[in-house]
Protein backbone atom coordinates (compact mmCIF):
# COMPACT_ATOMS: atom_id res chain seq x y z
CA UNK A 1 0.00 0.00 0.00
CA UNK A 2 1.62 3.28 -1.04
CA UNK A 3 2.26 6.39 1.22
CA UNK A 4 1.67 10.28 0.59
CA UNK A 5 5.01 11.95 0.69
CA UNK A 6 4.74 15.43 2.52
CA UNK A 7 7.30 16.74 0.07
CA UNK A 8 5.12 16.12 -2.70
CA UNK A 9 2.31 17.49 -1.96
CA UNK A 10 4.11 20.77 -1.39
CA UNK A 11 5.85 20.89 -4.85
CA UNK A 12 1.67 20.12 -5.89
CA UNK A 13 0.45 22.94 -4.21
CA UNK A 14 3.49 25.45 -4.93
CA UNK A 15 3.28 24.73 -8.92
CA UNK A 16 -0.48 25.10 -8.42
CA UNK A 17 -0.06 28.90 -6.84
CA UNK A 18 2.60 29.38 -9.65
CA UNK A 19 -0.36 28.64 -12.29
CA UNK A 20 -2.96 30.62 -10.24
CA UNK A 21 -0.30 33.55 -9.85
CA UNK A 22 0.35 33.29 -13.84
CA UNK A 23 -3.17 33.47 -14.72
CA UNK A 24 -4.05 36.76 -12.63
CA UNK A 25 -0.45 38.00 -13.87
CA UNK A 26 -1.82 37.24 -17.52
CA UNK A 27 -5.33 38.83 -16.70
CA UNK A 28 -3.91 41.62 -15.07
CA UNK A 29 -1.75 42.62 -17.93
CA UNK A 30 -4.84 41.77 -20.45
CA UNK A 31 -6.43 44.41 -18.34
CA UNK A 32 -4.17 47.06 -18.36
CA UNK A 33 -4.00 46.42 -22.06
CA UNK A 34 -7.70 46.95 -22.72
CA UNK A 35 -7.63 50.01 -20.68
CA UNK A 36 -4.57 51.41 -22.62
CA UNK A 37 -6.24 50.43 -25.27
CA UNK A 38 -9.70 51.93 -24.89
CA UNK A 39 -8.19 55.64 -23.68
CA UNK A 40 -6.08 55.49 -27.05
CA UNK A 41 -9.44 55.11 -28.79
CA UNK A 42 -11.01 57.68 -27.03
CA UNK A 43 -8.53 60.27 -27.63
CA UNK A 44 -8.28 59.45 -31.17
CA UNK A 45 -12.41 60.06 -31.63
CA UNK A 46 -12.15 62.99 -29.56
CA UNK A 47 -9.68 64.29 -31.48
CA UNK A 48 -11.10 63.21 -34.52
CA UNK A 49 -14.10 65.03 -33.11
CA UNK A 50 -12.23 68.13 -32.59
CA UNK A 51 -10.91 67.46 -35.93
CA UNK A 52 -14.02 67.78 -37.46
CA UNK A 53 -15.36 70.45 -35.40
CA UNK A 54 -12.78 72.95 -36.54
CA UNK A 55 -13.29 71.65 -39.99
CA UNK A 56 -16.39 72.66 -39.71
CA UNK A 57 -16.11 76.24 -38.16
CA UNK A 58 -13.74 76.97 -40.66
CA UNK A 59 -15.92 75.84 -43.95
CA UNK A 60 -18.93 78.37 -41.56
CA UNK A 61 -15.75 80.79 -41.53
CA UNK A 62 -15.58 80.49 -45.04
CA UNK A 63 -19.04 80.68 -46.00
CA UNK A 64 -19.89 83.84 -43.76
CA UNK A 65 -16.99 85.21 -45.87
CA UNK A 66 -17.93 84.20 -49.33
CA UNK A 67 -21.21 85.48 -48.24
CA UNK A 68 -20.19 88.68 -47.13
CA UNK A 69 -18.32 89.51 -50.37
CA UNK A 70 -20.97 88.46 -52.46
CA UNK A 71 -23.22 91.45 -49.80
CA UNK A 72 -20.61 93.86 -51.02
CA UNK A 73 -21.16 93.17 -54.65
CA UNK A 74 -24.83 93.35 -54.20
CA UNK A 75 -24.65 96.76 -52.12
CA UNK A 76 -21.92 98.55 -55.09
CA UNK A 77 -24.67 97.31 -57.47
CA UNK A 78 -27.04 99.16 -55.82
CA UNK A 79 -24.76 102.51 -55.38
CA UNK A 80 -24.77 102.17 -59.28
CA UNK A 81 -28.55 101.54 -60.12
CA UNK A 82 -30.81 101.35 -57.41
CA UNK A 83 -33.92 101.07 -59.27
CA UNK A 84 -32.82 98.18 -60.83
CA UNK A 85 -32.45 96.17 -58.07
CA UNK A 86 -35.45 97.76 -56.50
CA UNK A 87 -37.26 95.41 -58.69
CA UNK A 88 -35.51 92.26 -57.98
CA UNK A 89 -35.55 93.07 -54.41
CA UNK A 90 -37.69 90.20 -53.08
CA UNK A 91 -36.23 87.73 -55.22
CA UNK A 92 -32.66 88.86 -53.50
CA UNK A 93 -34.28 88.97 -49.75
CA UNK A 94 -35.75 85.98 -50.73
CA UNK A 95 -32.02 84.44 -50.63
CA UNK A 96 -30.64 86.54 -48.10
CA UNK A 97 -32.51 85.33 -45.47
CA UNK A 98 -32.40 81.66 -46.07
CA UNK A 99 -28.49 81.88 -46.35
CA UNK A 100 -28.74 84.05 -43.51
CA UNK A 101 -30.79 81.48 -41.72
CA UNK A 102 -28.24 78.91 -41.99
CA UNK A 103 -25.07 80.77 -40.81
CA UNK A 104 -26.82 82.04 -37.85
CA UNK A 105 -27.36 78.51 -36.53
CA UNK A 106 -24.93 77.41 -33.74
CA UNK A 107 -24.41 74.08 -34.71
CA UNK A 108 -24.43 74.12 -38.41
CA UNK A 109 -24.02 70.78 -40.19
CA UNK A 110 -21.86 70.43 -43.87
CA UNK A 111 -25.32 69.75 -45.10
CA UNK A 112 -26.32 72.96 -44.36
CA UNK A 113 -23.18 74.45 -45.11
CA UNK A 114 -23.50 73.38 -48.60
CA UNK A 115 -26.93 74.52 -48.66
CA UNK A 116 -25.76 77.89 -48.26
CA UNK A 117 -23.03 77.51 -50.19
CA UNK A 118 -25.31 76.84 -53.19
CA UNK A 119 -27.47 79.69 -52.12
CA UNK A 120 -24.82 82.30 -52.08
CA UNK A 121 -23.85 80.94 -55.73
CA UNK A 122 -27.55 81.41 -57.05
CA UNK A 123 -27.19 84.85 -55.27
CA UNK A 124 -23.86 85.56 -56.99
CA UNK A 125 -25.56 84.03 -60.53
CA UNK A 126 -28.32 86.98 -59.78
CA UNK A 127 -26.19 88.97 -59.20
CA UNK A 128 -23.67 88.92 -62.40
CA UNK A 129 -27.11 88.83 -64.30
CA UNK A 130 -28.39 92.20 -62.71
CA UNK A 131 -24.38 93.61 -63.19
CA UNK A 132 -24.64 91.89 -66.58
CA UNK A 133 -28.30 94.20 -67.15
CA UNK A 134 -27.26 97.53 -65.80
CA UNK A 135 -24.09 97.39 -68.27
CA UNK A 136 -26.94 96.99 -70.95
CA UNK A 137 -29.23 99.65 -69.91
CA UNK A 138 -25.91 101.81 -68.94
CA UNK A 139 -24.75 101.43 -73.39
CA UNK A 140 -27.81 102.03 -74.18
CA UNK A 141 -28.43 105.30 -71.76
CA UNK A 142 -25.05 106.25 -73.41
CA UNK A 143 -26.50 106.03 -76.86
CA UNK A 144 -29.63 107.45 -75.66
CA UNK A 145 -28.07 110.15 -74.28
CA UNK A 146 -25.76 111.21 -77.22
CA UNK A 147 -29.07 110.77 -79.71
CA UNK A 148 -30.69 113.33 -77.32
CA UNK A 149 -27.65 115.35 -77.61
CA UNK A 150 -27.95 115.04 -81.33
CA UNK A 151 -31.72 116.08 -80.96
CA UNK A 152 -31.13 119.02 -78.55
CA UNK A 153 -28.42 120.19 -81.42
CA UNK A 154 -30.79 119.81 -84.06
CA UNK A 155 -33.57 121.53 -81.91
CA UNK A 156 -31.43 124.28 -81.01
CA UNK A 157 -30.63 124.85 -84.59
CA UNK A 158 -34.41 124.79 -85.56
CA UNK A 159 -35.18 126.79 -82.92
CA UNK A 160 -32.45 129.36 -83.73
CA UNK A 161 -33.31 129.24 -87.67
CA UNK A 162 -37.20 129.63 -86.25
CA UNK A 163 -36.15 132.99 -83.98
CA UNK A 164 -34.01 134.26 -87.49
CA UNK A 165 -37.11 133.80 -89.13
CA UNK A 166 -39.40 135.19 -86.90
CA UNK A 167 -37.22 137.79 -86.26
CA UNK A 168 -37.47 138.75 -90.06
CA UNK A 169 -40.39 138.00 -90.12
CA UNK A 170 -41.43 140.85 -87.25
CA UNK A 171 -38.72 143.13 -89.14
CA UNK A 172 -40.65 142.44 -92.27
CA UNK A 173 -43.84 142.83 -90.80
CA UNK A 174 -42.70 146.41 -88.89
CA UNK A 175 -41.80 147.48 -91.99
CA UNK A 176 -44.60 146.62 -94.21
CA UNK A 177 -46.99 148.45 -91.08
CA UNK A 178 -44.76 151.50 -91.31
CA UNK A 179 -44.85 151.15 -95.13
CA UNK A 180 -48.31 151.01 -94.88
CA UNK A 181 -48.74 154.42 -92.93
CA UNK A 182 -50.62 157.26 -94.41
CA UNK A 183 -47.72 160.03 -95.47
CA UNK A 184 -48.70 163.64 -95.06
CA UNK A 185 -46.84 165.88 -97.85
CA UNK A 186 -46.87 169.08 -99.65
CA UNK A 187 -47.96 171.37 -96.55
CA UNK A 188 -49.21 174.69 -97.81
CA UNK A 189 -50.05 176.60 -94.73
CA UNK A 190 -51.73 180.12 -95.04
CA UNK A 191 -52.28 182.98 -92.87
CA UNK A 192 -55.95 184.06 -94.03
CA UNK A 193 -57.62 187.63 -93.60
CA UNK A 194 -61.37 187.73 -93.73
CA UNK A 195 -62.48 191.70 -94.94
CA UNK A 196 -65.82 192.44 -93.33
CA UNK A 197 -67.25 191.54 -96.74
CA UNK A 198 -66.27 188.20 -96.16
CA UNK A 199 -63.94 188.22 -98.88
CA UNK A 200 -60.32 186.19 -97.92
CA UNK A 201 -56.75 187.12 -98.42
CA UNK A 202 -54.34 186.08 -97.33
CA UNK A 203 -51.95 187.87 -95.54
CA UNK A 204 -48.14 187.26 -93.49
CA UNK A 205 -48.93 189.38 -90.66
CA UNK A 206 -50.04 188.14 -87.07
CA UNK A 207 -52.27 190.77 -86.35
CA UNK A 208 -54.04 190.38 -89.46
CA UNK A 209 -54.29 186.76 -89.04
CA UNK A 210 -57.87 185.43 -88.43
CA UNK A 211 -57.47 181.58 -89.79
CA UNK A 212 -54.74 179.37 -90.56
CA UNK A 213 -55.84 177.17 -93.36
CA UNK A 214 -53.35 174.01 -93.36
CA UNK A 215 -53.67 171.99 -96.82
CA UNK A 216 -51.89 168.97 -97.53
CA UNK A 217 -52.01 165.83 -99.32
CA UNK A 218 -52.15 162.35 -98.33
CA UNK A 219 -50.16 160.42 -100.69
CA UNK A 220 -51.20 157.06 -102.32
CA UNK A 221 -49.79 153.68 -100.15
CA UNK A 222 -50.82 150.74 -102.18
CA UNK A 223 -50.17 149.16 -98.51
CA UNK A 224 -52.88 151.17 -96.62
CA UNK A 225 -56.15 149.80 -96.50
CA UNK A 226 -59.44 151.62 -97.58
CA UNK A 227 -61.56 153.28 -94.95
CA UNK A 228 -62.15 156.31 -92.27
CA UNK A 229 -58.86 157.41 -91.34
CA UNK A 230 -58.74 159.74 -88.30
CA UNK A 231 -56.17 162.25 -88.70
CA UNK A 232 -54.70 165.00 -85.01
CA UNK A 233 -53.65 167.72 -86.37
CA UNK A 234 -50.95 169.53 -83.69
CA UNK A 235 -49.67 173.16 -83.41
CA UNK A 236 -47.52 174.56 -81.34
CA UNK A 237 -47.14 178.61 -80.64
CA UNK A 238 -44.20 180.44 -81.28
CA UNK A 239 -43.25 179.86 -77.68
CA UNK A 240 -43.06 175.80 -78.59
CA UNK A 241 -46.12 174.96 -76.43
CA UNK A 242 -49.27 172.91 -78.00
CA UNK A 243 -52.14 175.12 -79.02
CA UNK A 244 -55.60 173.65 -77.54
CA UNK A 245 -58.71 174.92 -76.56
CA UNK A 246 -61.33 172.21 -75.31
CA UNK A 247 -64.41 174.88 -76.46
CA UNK A 248 -62.80 174.97 -79.90
CA UNK A 249 -62.86 170.74 -80.32
CA UNK A 250 -59.22 170.28 -78.95
CA UNK A 251 -58.25 167.62 -76.62
CA UNK A 252 -55.82 164.21 -76.49
CA UNK A 253 -55.09 161.15 -78.05
CA UNK A 254 -52.37 158.25 -77.28
CA UNK A 255 -49.15 158.03 -78.99
CA UNK A 256 -47.40 154.23 -79.99
CA UNK A 257 -45.62 154.54 -77.18
CA UNK A 258 -48.82 154.88 -75.19
CA UNK A 259 -48.41 158.12 -74.07
CA UNK A 260 -50.56 161.07 -74.23
CA UNK A 261 -50.57 163.96 -76.22
CA UNK A 262 -52.71 166.89 -77.13
CA UNK A 263 -53.81 167.96 -80.31
CA UNK A 264 -55.73 171.62 -81.45
CA UNK A 265 -57.67 169.78 -84.15
CA UNK A 266 -58.87 166.38 -85.69
CA UNK A 267 -60.68 165.21 -88.80
CA UNK A 268 -61.52 162.33 -90.69
CA UNK A 269 -61.13 161.30 -94.27
CA UNK A 270 -62.53 158.40 -96.30
CA UNK A 271 -59.34 157.23 -97.84
CA UNK A 272 -59.01 154.66 -101.14
CA UNK A 273 -56.41 152.55 -101.15
CA UNK A 274 -53.48 153.81 -103.81
CA UNK A 275 -55.02 157.07 -104.16
CA UNK A 276 -53.92 160.55 -103.25
CA UNK A 277 -55.99 162.84 -101.23
CA UNK A 278 -56.11 166.47 -100.17
CA UNK A 279 -56.78 167.95 -96.98
CA UNK A 280 -57.78 170.98 -95.42
CA UNK A 281 -58.55 172.19 -92.16
CA UNK A 282 -59.25 175.62 -90.67
CA UNK A 283 -57.63 176.44 -87.38
CA UNK A 284 -59.33 179.91 -85.90
CA UNK A 285 -58.53 180.77 -82.35
CA UNK A 286 -60.30 182.76 -79.96
CA UNK A 287 -57.52 185.33 -79.53
CA UNK A 288 -55.10 186.49 -81.43
CA UNK A 289 -52.41 184.96 -83.48
CA UNK A 290 -48.73 186.11 -81.97
CA UNK A 291 -45.94 186.84 -84.18
CA UNK A 292 -43.58 184.14 -84.71
CA UNK A 293 -43.43 180.68 -86.19
CA UNK A 294 -46.28 178.03 -85.71
CA UNK A 295 -45.28 174.36 -86.22
CA UNK A 296 -47.63 172.32 -87.78
CA UNK A 297 -48.01 168.27 -87.11
CA UNK A 298 -50.39 165.52 -88.13
CA UNK A 299 -50.62 162.19 -86.68
CA UNK A 300 -52.50 159.16 -87.73
CA UNK A 301 -52.29 155.82 -86.12
CA UNK A 302 -50.81 157.56 -82.76
CA UNK A 303 -47.60 158.20 -85.23
CA UNK A 304 -46.84 161.26 -86.71
CA UNK A 305 -47.24 161.08 -91.03
CA UNK A 306 -46.03 164.70 -91.78
CA UNK A 307 -44.81 168.38 -90.30
CA UNK A 308 -44.46 171.91 -91.51
CA UNK A 309 -44.47 175.62 -90.28
CA UNK A 310 -45.92 178.58 -91.24
CA UNK A 311 -43.87 182.46 -89.61
CA UNK A 312 -46.56 185.29 -88.86
CA UNK A 313 -44.69 188.52 -88.93
CA UNK A 314 -45.42 191.87 -86.82
CA UNK A 315 -46.60 194.62 -88.40
CA UNK A 316 -48.97 197.38 -88.57
CA UNK A 317 -51.33 198.04 -91.94
CA UNK A 318 -53.84 201.19 -93.30
CA UNK A 319 -56.84 199.76 -94.67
Amino acid sequence: MATNNPSDNKTNDRKKNVLIYGILILALIATWAYIYWDKSRNTQTQQELQSQVIELDSSKSAVKEQYQATLVKLDLLKTENDSLIKTKSKEIEDLKARIQSILSKQNASQTDLKEAKSLINQLKNRIAGYKSEIERLQGENIALTAQRDSLKVQRDSLQSNYQTATAKNDSLHSKIKIAANLKAAHFDISPIHIKNSGKETTTDKAKRTDILRIQFNIEKNELATSGKKELFICINSPEGTPIAVEEMGSGRFMLKDSTEKLYTLKTTIDYQQGQPLPVTVNWKQSKDFKPGTYAVSVYENGERIGESSVKLEDGFFIF
